[in-house]
């Protein structure tokens, strides 16, 4: 196709394999996720042994995790197979992508070097290929914009990313010039990801539409029958070894998902495209407007039709994950990498043909760069951490998001144990609340226990309590039949003692509080002795501070900016125990004196 911009910018392969190269070299690569599986995976077939694996077998294969992660260093491989009819183990991941890796592992443990090595090569060589092939399709700029995005932070990891992310490229590259060849690359990716299987009915029709009256119609059929039969790789391999088609089907919930677990990888604040990829989607939203107002012939094309498809039914499958916020990625959710490939056709049809073309490639050029640095593979690992739109949107603006339960509750906690309710932002502006009996806390403390309405206290119901200038509004959460919540009921004020609380929180001004960790003004509390755990709201005339443990000689280091006096409250009976007074200069160290206790105790200091 024409390019306004230089042609051998368009025709030059090797500036990208270069590229992909001293990314790849640019750190030691690494294990994410999974990667485990897939590494002892090539260095056993490196050795001679094919799945599934004698424990003895997978044993030898540990050589491959030295000077890997720590993590690895103590993992046993054994343990995490699950033993097939013949007495061997497989890992719930399949095999293929070790096994393209698996030649680069025994030529690494000839020259003893570390084996990982040996994806970043297969990493980079698919990558190449699907930079190439998608160029000679739809130009450079286009290719830059989807291949120059977060797939660059895959390049040196040992997982899955990189290898479907180029396959699924290669397979929209060629659609309508070689619909063969995309059938079998998407039969490939199925190998790994089995729902891309899926996607073989769309393309296949498209494929079979677009050579509909060309000899190229057998290559097709071919293509189509072989891309099934790698497809069935998977099922009938896991059918024979372990009598199910799957080990990663219990990965999958089957229901029917609400329209937040639908669209999460699209517009969620910590793993959604919108945020990730904000310039893509800008791009992709501009040329789907230049598609419906100035081209709407173009929407009857085959492979747009499959394109969108393909994206609804890879949304579907998404929405049925069991762990929405998956680790292995710097925050984008790695499904969102899937999507994609699939834009290069619309935006291809968008910006062909017009002179708003030339706009693209600058548009591509800063996408890259900006995707170079935060998708640099030395960039960290940022599971389960808000991004920045999350720390400014979830506190400043609570009821404008409605997060998934997953992903608030382990990103407010920082892990990976799925909903955890209540659970509350520190400032409690946002608070994921689960209603059952009246004799159990749905507030989490330090926040202001409000009157909670009653379709939030049904039994099973979830609802997130959104900040407002006057107190709480409350959202519904839908909550599919298979979502699981652990109660954290230990860190929520008994509702005996709710009214008590209210009282107290309502003369310290609980509206102006904030957590000392973030006020405008030094923390008020510096530091404590025997207390388990503490939770302190500040403001410039009040201290709320809560504690849970407390030994026999507990006390609580403080400097107040002013004399403050005020009771101190059992959190579960709402009876006061105690008071406190400070009367010295201001910011003189204080020392308060809490009394023994298992339970939680409230200080209100005004």
């Amino acid at each position: 196709m024409n390019d306004t911009w230089p042609r051998w910018l368009a025709g030059q392969t090797l500036p990208w394999v270069l590229l992909l190269a001293a990314l790849g070299a640019s750190a030691t690569p690494k294990l994410v996720g999974d990667g485990g599986e897939y590494l002892v995976y090539a260095a056993a077939m490196a050795r001679g042994h094919l799945p599934p694996l004698a424990p003895e077998e997978a044993q030898e294969a540990r050589w491959a995790l030295e000077g890997t992660e720590e993590r690895y260093q103590s993992w046993d491989p054994a343990t995490a197979m699950i033993a097939s009819s013949s007495g061997g183990g497989d890992f719930v991941h399949f095999w293929f992508y070790s096994a393209l890796a698996a030649p680069g592992a025994f030529v690494a443990r000839l020259a003893s070097i570390s084996p990982t090595w040996s994806f970043v090569v297969v990493n980079v060589v698919l990558l190449a290929l699907a930079w190439h092939l998608s160029v000679a399709r739809f130009g450079w700029a286009v290719s830059l914009l989807v291949c120059g995005g977060p797939i660059l932070w895959w390049v040196d990891k040992v997982h899955t990313e990189a290898f479907t992310f180029s396959l699924l490229t290669i397979a929209v590259a060629s659609l309508s010039v070689r619909p063969w060849l995309s059938l079998v690359a998407l039969g490939a990716a199925a190998t790994q990801n089995p729902p891309i299987a899926a996607l073989l009915l769309p393309f296949g029709i498209a494929g079979l539409w677009i050579t509909r009256e060309r000899p190229r119609r057998r290559a097709t059929l071919l293509g189509l029958a072989g891309g099934a039969v790698l497809a069935s790789l998977h099922p009938l391999y896991y059918l024979a070894a372990h009598g199910r088609p799957s080990l990663i089907a219990t990965a999958s919930r089957g229901v029917l998902p609400n329209l937040s677990e639908f669209g999460a990888v699209l517009w969620d604040t910590n793993l959604g495209l919108v945020f990730g990829h904000p310039l893509f989607v800008l791009a992709f939203a501009g040329s789907a407007v230049m598609l419906c107002a100035r081209k709407p012939a173009a929407l009857l094309d085959a492979e747009l039709a499959a394109a969108g498809a393909s994206a609804l039914i890879l949304l579907l499958a998404f929405s049925q994950t069991v762990n929405f916020q998956h680790g292995a990625t710097p925050g984008l959710s790695r499904y969102a990498l899937w999507l994609l490939p699939l834009a290069l056709r619309p935006l291809d049809l968008a910006w062909s043909h017009t002179r708003a073309r030339i706009l693209m490639g600058p548009w591509a050029v800063l996408s890259f760069l900006v995707c170079l640095v935060a998708y640099h593979p030395t960039v960290a690992e940022y599971a389960y951490r808000p991004s920045y739109a999350t720390r400014w949107l979830w506190p400043t603006m609570p009821a404008s998001v409605s997060p998934l339960p997953e992903v608030f509750s382990e990103t407010v906690r920082g892990d990976d144990a799925g909903i955890h309710a209540p659970v509350a932002l520190p400032g409690c502006e946002k608070v994921l609340m689960q209603g059952g009996s009246n004799q159990l806390g749905v507030w989490p403390v330090p926040c202001y226990p409000a009157q909670v309405p009653e379709h939030c206290r049904r039994v099973g119901a979830l609802c997130y309590a959104n900040r407002a200038p006057r107190g709480y509004t409350f959202d519904l959460v839908p909550r599919s039949a298979e979502t699981l919540v652990r109660s954290s009921s230990t860190e929520t004020w008994d509702p005996r003692a709710e009214a008590t609380v209210r009282r107290l929180l309502d003369g310290a001004d609980w509206l102006a509080l904030t957590p000392g960790s973030t006020s405008r003004v030094p923390p008020f509390v510096r530091s404590t002795v025997q207390v388990r755990r503490t939770w302190d709201l500040q403001s410039k005339y009040a201290l709320v501070l809560v504690t849970r443990g407390t030994g026999p000689e507990a006390r609580v280091l403080l400097r107040l900016p002013r004399p403050m006096e005020g009771p101190i409250v059992d959190g579960e009976t709402g009876f006061e125990i105690g008071h406190a007074a400070f009367l010295g200069a201001p910011y003189e160290l204080f020392e308060l004196r809490l009394p023994e206790t298992r339970g939680l105790l409230l200080v209100v200091l005004r």
